[in-house]
């Protein structure tokens, strides 16, 4: 008897597998759409923020009735929604009116979850009225009426009319859902999907070239969404390729996101956010330096910074000691030279970056670290805490009038200690050093 059981059970499967259902699959009646095909029909219909319309009714959102809309067109751009909202309406509209028909209309047969998902964004795009999921070549398909060829060569042609109109649009989407529908459900929708502008600036000039970079597990295809302040102006379809190039023309706050697409769904990126401007209304670079480039001063040591850029009209520099943020501080403008003289009684690491402004805009230095010493070391004139030749030349160019001496470095060059650097201090700083 046992053997019976198994043997029925193996014959069972096999007639599945050769009528092309998944041994994984369920009769409709119990299934749900899964969050993959709730992506995969936004990413079909696409998002908008304004209400517009759709040839039988006012759309928003991923395609949903405009709720605040009656069935004759009005206003585009009237209403507004937020992808959250949106998102709501059309789980609503799907859990309300598609699967019951789906499910109705595929009753008694059995589908795996990509088999579903492919018919309830039919029933979505199309209404689902008048029999046409029952009628539908990929339901045929279940039924044991066309094969898979015969089933994808006759649905990419189903329904792709609209007001009499043939729809390449409609087209496009019928290939998907039945590539949806054929695709194990092992496939898993794109996942961790990054966006990245190279270069790391914020603000860029008309018509520059800008390289955007992107990637996503499992991916077959990339959409760069654009959106100009605030609206959506482009969707760019990228195949083949994980870095593209574009320029911009118009001035404005840019946002775009990308959307990795395979079969089954999409992922998107988090949003990078920049300005297009013209040359003129803001600095592209900033640089920031020390007197002579030092890099090492005595505590109370004045040090004079100097800033300048290709288009500023003020600057701001930062400081910060020990990775500790210590503040700001006002550069003035003397002689067209931007300069901020000031002195640090603590010694520490200290780090520094100025930024330039100008309007809105601004554009940051690189980063530069000073050590401030309080070291008394006799001949330490570069305060680096230790004596060797490089003090020795400072004190020698000061004597030969090449230079001048902070008087924190005097005090370290009065070597016989009183209280006047002259050639005696150069000369027992020499013998310091030969004598080590």
């Amino acid at each position: 008897m046992k053997c019976k059981t198994l043997f029925v059970s193996v014959l069972a499967g096999v007639m599945l597998c050769s009528a092309g259902i998944s041994v994984n699959a369920a009769s409709s009646a119990d299934m749900e759409i899964s969050q993959n095909g709730i992506d995969f029909i936004c990413g079909c219909e696409g998002f908008s923020a304004k209400c517009y319309w759709d040839s039988s009714q006012s759309s928003i959102g991923y395609g949903t009735k405009c709720r605040h809309s009656s069935v004759q067109p009005h206003k585009t751009g009237l209403h507004s929604i937020t992808r959250e909202q949106a998102m709501e309406d059309m789980h609503s509209e799907i859990n309300t009116n598609y699967i019951k028909k789906v499910r109705n209309q595929t009753q008694g047969l059995d589908l795996n979850q990509n088999q579903f998902d492919a018919l309830i964004s039919l029933a979505y795009n199309c209404g689902g009225g008048l029999n046409r999921i029952y009628n539908a070549p990929l339901t045929k398909y279940l039924r044991g009426e066309l094969s898979a060829s015969e089933a994808r060569s006759q649905y990419s042609n189903y329904i792709v009319y609209s007001g009499g109109k043939y729809l390449k649009g409609l087209y496009n989407r019928r290939v998907k859902e039945a590539n949806l529908f054929f695709t194990e459900p092992t496939l898993q929708k794109p996942a961790n999907a990054v966006l990245s502008l190279a270069g790391d600036r914020t603000v860029f000039d008309v018509s520059e070239n800008l390289e955007f970079q992107f990637h996503a597990d499992d991916a077959e295809a990339y959409y760069l969404n654009i959106e100009l302040v605030g609206k959506s102006i482009d969707t760019l379809k990228i195949e083949n390729s994980e870095t593209y190039e574009k320029t911009f023309d118009q001035p404005g706050h840019y946002r775009i996101y990308a959307s990795a697409y395979n079969t089954y769904g999409t992922a998107e990126s988090e949003a990078v956010e920049f300005d297009v401007v013209l040359p003129e209304e803001a600095p592209h670079w900033c640089e920031v330096s020390t007197q002579n480039d030092r890099t090492i001063f005595h505590t109370d040591e004045k040090i004079q910074f100097t800033m300048s850029s290709d288009n500023a009209s003020y600057f701001v520099l930062h400081i910060m000691r020990d990775t500790a943020w210590l503040g700001d501080v006002p550069v003035t403008k003397k002689n067209d030279v931007y300069s901020c003289p000031t002195s640090f009684g603590t010694p520490g690491t200290y780090t520094f970056y100025a930024s330039a402004y100008y309007g809105d805009y601004s554009a940051d230095s690189q980063k530069i670290t000073v050590q401030i010493t309080d070291s008394s070391l006799p001949g330490d004139l570069n305060f680096d805490q230790s004596v060797d030749t490089a003090d020795l030349i400072l004190m020698q160019n000061y004597l030969q009038q090449k230079n001048s001496l902070t008087k924190a470095q005097s005090a370290a060059a009065d070597m016989n200690q009183d209280n006047i650097c002259n050639i005696y201090d150069f000369i027992a700083l020499k013998q310091k050093l030969l004598s080590e």
